[in-house]
């Protein structure tokens, strides 16, 4: 079967693509959930592009298989550069970026301790028993300056320790003029050592607060996660070429590669479009796909706030296709120039735009305060002074009965 589209120009040589169909049926006809048949439409427009520029006349003939190259000029689907492609054809350039992933919802990484999370417990360790060392310190030195000075005044360790509580939090504390440098230097130490920690401590917290979490997520990490895998039955054919090549000895896979196969993708579960989206929404399943079939049914079934929860994990990335023609073809250089003159001014983006991996919604991923974040702080901040209010009436109630300091009229 064939089919002749006429043209004029480019000395009217009449070159022959191979396609299922013609390039205008291709085009005409939407089937965005074939991934084969979208990377059909991305040659095809590139075709006519440069029967445009070069005014040539096409001949379209029915194969599709990449080995068979007889009386065939161009290929209109673009193929990736593997081995029997780079034997039998040869490369014009590339159309398309293809990429291969999983998309699933973030799991939830809401800190309810945020505030405590600048630290390893071995500092926070360090910290409270720095701090009860420089309070006893501190009331060591108060009572050899009480002694010292000749002065009978009271000295009780638990102020000394809010003192050093106060420093440690950068809060106003009052002190008594102090006569001995020794007190002055313990004293100035300390107020240096809790400046820097400080500092620390909030420059950390912060950098936590508005860190992008996106990319949090890795391959390996999915694997050792519960998510369920799920794949898309449009993509489920490309599952099984690599599941094929564990039994190939010659298979150039990683270790690590190997061992993810073999661990998630053999007996790999194949959903259509709206059941893997309901499952992903759920959110304990991961959604194989090549991203492009999805996310137009992604992006009407998912609000923003809804869109804004998910993922993407590449599995295979930046694969890139290219225009092919056979090796005999005499005419690869003015193709290639063509293509090049297309893509320097900007034509070659925007005829493609629509078939680039799109982006569900633009968001902020910082984490957003709220009430909640602090509800353990202030629950435990409304204990203790309930707790001191209970401890007041307990000790008027004994200073009265008792007539004691200070409670003594």
């Amino acid at each position: 079967m064939s089919k002749t589209v006429t043209g004029s120009g480019l000395m009217m040589e009449t070159l022959t693509v191979a396609s299922k169909l013609d390039c205008l049926t291709v085009l005409q006809e939407d089937h965005n959930e074939d991934y084969v048949w979208r990377e059909t439409q991305v040659g095809c427009k590139v075709l006519l592009l440069l029967q445009e520029m070069l005014r040539f006349n096409i001949t379209y003939i029915s194969k599709v298989s990449i080995n068979d190259v007889d009386g065939v000029d161009i290929f209109a689907k673009p193929h990736s550069l593997w081995s029997t492609v780079g034997s039998n054809c040869a490369p014009i350039a590339p159309i398309l970026d293809w990429k291969f992933g999983y998309i699933l919802r973030r799991p939830s990484s809401e800190p309810q301790h945020f505030y405590s999370l600048s630290f390893s417990a071995t500092v926070w360790q360090f910290v409270v028993a720095m701090t009860l060392l420089v309070s006893v310190l501190f009331y060591i030195l108060n009572r050899a300056e009480q002694k010292l000075a000749g002065e009978n005044l009271r000295c009780y360790f638990w102020n000394e320790f809010l003192i050093a509580l106060g420093i440690i939090c950068q809060h106003y504390i009052s002190i008594n003029v102090m006569e001995l440098s020794s007190r002055r230097i313990a004293f100035i130490s300390f107020f240096l050592f809790s400046y820097i920690i400080h500092c620390h401590y909030t420059s950390t917290l912060l950098s936590d607060l508005v860190h992008d979490r996106d990319n949090d997520m890795d391959l390996g990490t999915l694997s050792d996660s519960d998510y369920e895998h799920v794949v898309l039955d449009t993509v489920a054919s490309i599952i099984q070429v690599i599941v094929d090549q564990l039994g190939d000895k010659n298979n150039k896979m990683s270790p690590q590669r190997m061992s993810y196969v073999q661990k998630n993708l053999i007996n790999i579960r194949v959903v259509n479009i709206s059941a893997g989206l309901e499952e992903v929404k759920m959110g304990k399943s991961a959604l194989l796909s090549d991203y492009v079939s999805l996310f137009p049914a992604a992006i009407k079934s998912f609000t923003k706030e809804e869109a804004c929860d998910f993922i993407n994990v590449d599995m295979i990335s930046h694969v890139l296709k290219y225009l092919v023609a056979s090796k005999n073809f005499k005419y690869t250089e003015e193709f290639k120039m063509s293509t090049l003159r297309a893509h320097e001014t900007g034509i070659l983006q925007r005829l493609l735009s629509p078939y680039r991996t799109p982006v569900l919604h633009t968001c902020v991923s910082s984490l957003q305060a709220h009430i909640g974040l602090v509800r353990n702080p202030l629950i435990l901040l409304a204990c203790c002074y309930v707790l001191c209010g209970l401890m007041l009436v307990a000790e008027r109630m004994h200073y009265k009965r008792y007539k004691v300091w200070p409670y003594v009229n």
